[in-house]
């Protein structure tokens, strides 16, 4: 978050303080922020005029144009709750970025009782880290560029006096999410057809 504010103009919170570790009064990862002016825009839709939407959508396509000119993958430092929790980087070959992702969910899969319901694909996907490199001229080749992978109009703040908005793979993002969602118990409906789109795309691999 603090990269972005420094290096866009997109509107988001500054960052008070942060602690990726567990050794704290709360004894979880934290991000303090502070408070953004502005109603939530998935609340105060159906009020707009069609003035202030095409405002909205300006702004929007802005923001995603700025997200859109980075190249940044993955961070280049950065300190965890758990050792390894999370992939490492920066990564330069998109492959690379993606390989990381998978051989970090995987190891979580092995790891952690709720993941049983994988481990039976678990061989498959160790097969489609193995064969990636096979496959990685064209896509180290594509364009990169950062993303906002939950932008919707509740992840963002409007404020009606200014008409500003003040807050802003496939085998991959899919196992992030089993990964990040399972161990909370949530999403339960829709974790069968994840884990499905998984095994979809790994067999366009031939696998």
């Amino acid at each position: 978050m603090s990269w972005v504010a420094k290096n866009t103009t997109i509107p988001i919170p500054d960052v008070v303080a942060y602690d990726a570790s567990t050794n704290n009064p709360i004894a979880h990862e934290y991000t303090l922020l502070f408070r953004a002016d502005g109603a939530t825009l998935s609340g105060i839709y159906d009020s707009l005029d069609e003035e202030q939407l095409g405002q909205i959508l300006d702004q929007l396509a802005n923001f995603l144009t700025q997200l859109h000119a980075r190249t940044q993958l993955g961070r280049d430092r950065q300190r965890e709750t758990v050792e390894s929790l999370n992939i490492r980087g920066p990564y330069s070959p998109y492959v690379d970025f993606v390989s990381g992702q998978v051989r970090q969910c995987l190891r979580l899969i092995h790891l952690h009782a709720k993941f049983a319901f994988m481990r039976d694909v678990a061989p498959r996907l160790e097969v489609f880290l193995a064969v990636l490199p096979q496959f990685a001229d064209e896509p180290n080749r594509w364009p990169l560029w950062l993303a906002h992978k939950d932008l919707h109009f509740a992840h963002m703040l409007y404020d009606a006096a200014s008409g500003n908005t003040t807050a802003m793979q496939d085998v991959a993002d899919f196992l992030r999410a089993i990964v990040e969602v399972v161990p909370r118990d949530q999403r339960k409906e829709l974790v069968p057809k994840w884990k499905e789109t998984v095994l979809e795309n790994v067999a366009r691999f031939g696998l």
